[in-house]
Parts: C-alpha cells; sequence; structure tokens
C-alpha cells in the first residue's frame, strides 16, 4: 500500500460554514418540529441570537436542541442531562455507561462534570421537521428507560434537575 503522492490543501479541506438561509431553514424545521410535538418553540428558545436554542421538555427530562451556525458540519444538537453520578462504585457505573453506550443507536452517553448526558447530533441541511421530532422521541424515550435503569442499579445516581 502506497501513501498518496499529494497532500491536500488544508483549505481545500475546510467546509464553508452553513449559509444564513441554511441556518435559517433548521431553525424553521426544529420550530415546526416543536409545534407539531404541541409544544410552543417562542417560550423554549434561547434568546441568544448567535447560537439558536430551545429547551424542551420530555417526560420528567429536559431536552436542549441547538444550531451553531458557526459550526463547518452544520449540525443541529440534542443533549440531555439524564443523572447525577453516584458517589460510590463508580467503575461498575462507568462500565454500565459503557455497555449500554454500545447498544444505543442514534445517540451517545456522555459525561460531563458529574453528570450523565445522552446525546445526538445531525447535520442540518435537508433535516425535516419529522425527523427532528423522531430525533426528540427518541432521546426522550431512551433517557427515560436509561433513566430507570440505572437509579435502579446504582442507589448513588440521581435525577438530574436545573438550577
Amino acid at each position: 500500500m502506497s501513501l498518496p503522492s499529494q497532500t491536500p490543501d488544508l483549505a481545500q479541506q475546510q467546509k464553508a460554514i452553513p449559509s444564513a438561509s441554511e441556518v435559517g431553514q433548521a431553525i424553521a424545521s426544529v420550530e415546526a418540529a416543536l409545534r407539531s410535538l404541541g409544544q410552543d418553540p417562542a417560550p423554549a428558545r434561547s434568546s441568544d441570537s448567535a447560537k439558536p436554542s430551545w429547551i424542551v421538555q420530555a417526560g420528567p427530562l429536559q431536552i436542549l436542541i441547538s444550531i451553531d451556525p458557526l459550526d463547518s458540519e452544520g449540525a443541529v444538537r440534542w443533549v440531555c442531562p439524564l443523572l447525577l453520578m453516584p458517589t460510590r462504585d463508580l467503575l461498575p457505573f462507568y462500565r454500565k455507561l459503557l455497555e449500554i453506550n454500545l447498544r444505543l443507536t442514534g445517540a451517545t452517553l456522555g459525561l460531563s462534570k458529574d453528570v450523565v448526558y445522552l446525546v445526538n447530533s445531525h447535520p442540518h441541511a435537508g433535516l425535516t421537521p419529522t425527523e427532528i421530532r423522531a430525533a426528540i422521541q427518541q432521546i426522550g424515550g431512551y433517557g427515560e428507560a436509561l433513566v430507570e435503569v440505572l437509579i435502579a442499579e446504582f442507589s448513588g445516581a440521581s435525577l438530574w434537575r436545573p438550577t
């Protein structure tokens, strides 16, 4: 096997930042998805106009949906805080998270500080309100099931609550 004779120019590899119309279409799709779920997007939307985002309720959980207009991938991102980590039995807890992560489709578990998150991202180009709605429902469904399983198995874990 031989290596390519030329290294691609870094400037050629970089993707263009999504246009304002692409970001506007993504915003419209997210808001249409929220309306189809019976949620008014206006009160759920962040006041930060530089990075459009919404916080939506999915059962007992909240999902942050965001669009980063400067992200060259042009992605919609769903982030759902699930649990505060237990204070003991961390190795079995991490192992369980990794085992669950292996079985998840369309979502990933992650940690930041002492919070377990369920996340998903998808390029927003061509993403329909129906697909966004399905992702919200999937994250919410996974989240509720995972909270139930993890709290039952690890008594030190507790449901994340906004502060």
